[in-house]
């Protein structure tokens, strides 16, 4: 199993029912490398969406991006973006409903990480 899949099957693990989609992308490419329903669509605006996000950080002097970026959305779920790597991230819609922000933020995310960079 290589490094992109069990990142994904880290995150089911974790997160279950809650996790509805996860794509992990090349952050200089912006391609998908590993998935669970993914949308293509989406992965390639997040990407643009992130790259503005890191370089208008930069433009304002603030600290950079470390682990993940989290939207609240309608519907009850949320945008969870995490950093993997220098290169990598992984894009996830959470139903909130299922799943605790300490799972999150204390088991999923750090899991995740460390799944991706063994």
């Amino acid at each position: 199993m290589n490094n992109y899949q069990k990142t994904i099957e880290s995150l089911k693990r974790d997160l279950g029912s809650a996790l509805l989609s996860a794509d992990i992308w090349d952050k200089k490419s912006g391609l998908s490398m590993g998935s669970y329903n993914p949308n293509a669509k989406a992965t390639a605006i997040l990407d643009k969406i992130v790259n503005d996000f890191e370089n208008s950080l930069q433009e304002l002097g603030f600290p950079g991006l470390n682990k993940y970026i989290v939207a609240d959305l309608d519907a009850n779920t949320a945008l969870v973006i995490i950093n993997l790597s220098e290169n990598f991230m992984v894009g996830n819609i959470i139903d909130k409903s299922q799943t605790t922000l300490g799972i999150l933020f204390n088991v999923a995310i750090p899991a995740a990480i460390e799944s991706f960079n063994q």
